[in-house]
This record gives C-alpha cells, sequence and structure tokens, in this order.
C-alpha cells in the first residue's frame, strides 16, 4: 500500500476534515484501487487554535506589562530600595514563568525538524551560554569526551535549550567555587547506540523520592544557600519533554549531599 500525505481541508462555515488516502495493489502487484478516509477534524482544529491563543497571551500579552514593569523601575530611583528590588524580583518571576510555560508547551506538541547534529558542539554551546555565571560565582567547568563528534537526529534549537537547562540547573544547585563536569560518550543499551551527554554538580543532591519527581512540571527543589530559589520549576519539564520526542530520555542520579548527575540520552545517528 503506498499512503499520501494526508490534506486538510478547511469549510468557510468553520468545520474542518482531514482526507486521508491509501493506494492499494493486489498480491501480482496491480491496481486494487484506492481507500479513502476522511475525518472530522474540526473540534481538534478547534483546540489547537486555542492552545496558539494561549501560548500568544503568554508570550505577548503577559510579557509585555512584567517588561514595562521593570523599565519603570529602572527609571524610577526615588523608590525604596527593598521595595523596588521585590519589585523587579516578581515582574522577572513572571516573565520566566512564561518563558517557560511556552517554551514546554511547544516542546510537548511541535514537530521537531529532524536534522544531523553534533551533539557535542550543542554541549560546548551550552557551557559558553553559562559561562558568566559561572564565572561570577568562581565555578569551574570540566569538559570531557567531546574530542570527536557525536551525532544524533535532532532539532538544534531544541537541544541547545535542553542542555542549557540541564547545565543552569547545576549552576543553580552548586555552591560558589566548586566543580561542573559535562562528558559526552557514545554507549550501547539494549543493542541500541546512544549519546550521553551527563552534566554532573556538587551541589546538595536529590533524595530519591525527589529524584524520582524532578521532571514534573513546577516541581522544585529549594536548597538554603542555593541560586535557584527563585525557579519556576519548568526547566527540568522541558528537558524531559524535549528528549522524549526525540526518541531518547533524560535519566538523574543522586544522592543526599553527594551531587547530582543528570544525562541526556538520544539515539545516535550514523549516515547510511
Amino acid at each position: 500500500a503506498e499512503r499520501i500525505e494526508p490534506v486538510d481541508l478547511h469549510l468557510s462555515d468553520g468545520r474542518a476534515y482531514q482526507s486521508q488516502t491509501v493506494f492499494r495493489r493486489d498480491e501480482a502487484g496491480e491496481s486494487a484501487g484506492w481507500i479513502v478516509r476522511l475525518a472530522d477534524i474540526t473540534t481538534l482544529t478547534a483546540a489547537m487554535r486555542q492552545r496558539e491563543q494561549a501560548l500568544q497571551l503568554l508570550t505577548h500579552d503577559m510579557r509585555s506589562p512584567q517588561t514595562s514593569i521593570l523599565a519603570l523601575l529602572a527609571t524610577t530611583p526615588d523608590l525604596p530600595e527593598d521595595v523596588s528590588d521585590r519589585l523587579a524580583a516578581c515582574a522577572r518571576r513572571t516573565l520566566a514563568l512564561a518563558d517557560g510555560f511556552v517554551q514546554l508547551a511547544r516542546a510537548e506538541v511541535t514537530p521537531v525538524a529532524m536534522e544531523p547534529v553534533d551533539l557535542c558542539d550543542v554541549a560546548v554551546e551550552a557551557v559558553d551560554e553559562l559561562w558568566p555565571q559561572c564565572r561570577q560565582r568562581h565555578i569551574e567547568i570540566e569538559q570531557e569526551g567531546c574530542d570527536a563528534p557525536l551525532m544524533v537526529l535532532g532539532d538544534r534549537s531544541v537541544l541547545a535549550r535542553a542542555l542549557v537547562n540541564l547545565l543552569g540547573n547545576a549552576v543553580k544547585y552548586s555552591p560558589e567555587g566548586s566543580r561542573i563536569r559535562v562528558s559526552a560518550r557514545a554507549t550501547r543499551e539494549d543493542g541500541r547506540a546512544f549519546v550521553d551527554v551527563s552534566i554532573s554538580d556538587q551541589g546538595p543532591g536529590l533524595s530519591p523520592e525527589e529524584a524520582a519527581m524532578a521532571f514534573r512540571a513546577f516541581q522544585r527543589f529549594d536548597r538554603p544557600g542555593s541560586e535557584a530559589a527563585g525557579g519556576v520549576g519548568l526547566g527540568l519539564a522541558f528537558v524531559d519533554a524535549a528528549a522524549a520526542r526525540h526518541g531518547g530520555g533524560v535519566l538523574c542520579a543522586s544522592a543526599p549531599g553527594a551531587g547530582a548527575t543528570f544525562t541526556l540520552r538520544l539515539p545516535e545517528y550514523r549516515p547510511a
């Protein structure tokens, strides 16, 4: 059977249908006719439209007032400093929440544009992006295993955001003057080839119960003395969704007081 790409039909009265066609052949390879399936996708189309409107609300209508608040605070020096700082923190948190929710929603449902990607190269870019924060807090980053390309099929921008989230999470929970290790390697599991990028920190670590919940949306683990108190709990949920969309997963190995290692594991790509 030969399938033809589905065609969406949108009528002027708001109804929507999807046409799917399959060309059939008999045992001798001769034409045996067509199978045409017409599905009513009006409700699905309306739900997708509402989702896009909600994302638009978050990306623009919620961001604009918070950005204006920050701009006003920057140009209003006569406010008490503690009041100004609290207002700015609330505005930044709202911005982070809106951005994180939009990124997560799109990672879960938006089709990913698959192309060959060197995951080592993406990891190096993530390190470069977080380097200023690490330098400010005297955190050293060690990189291992990126001497040769390690290829996967994926959306480079989504994978870059996933690794930035993992590394940013490590930076938040790392004490000043500590070390973070970023390592990449090819591995095999159940006869399948994978590429692993692991990020290990020397932070407070997680209990087994916390590790099991780490990838839930809005899950946060506040630790005294860490920089994670201002987080919104969507970064690791995005990583989990992005890994799943790429046919992979994300692993967590940790123990209280022993730091944490998060590993992004994706199927290795080997050109034919």
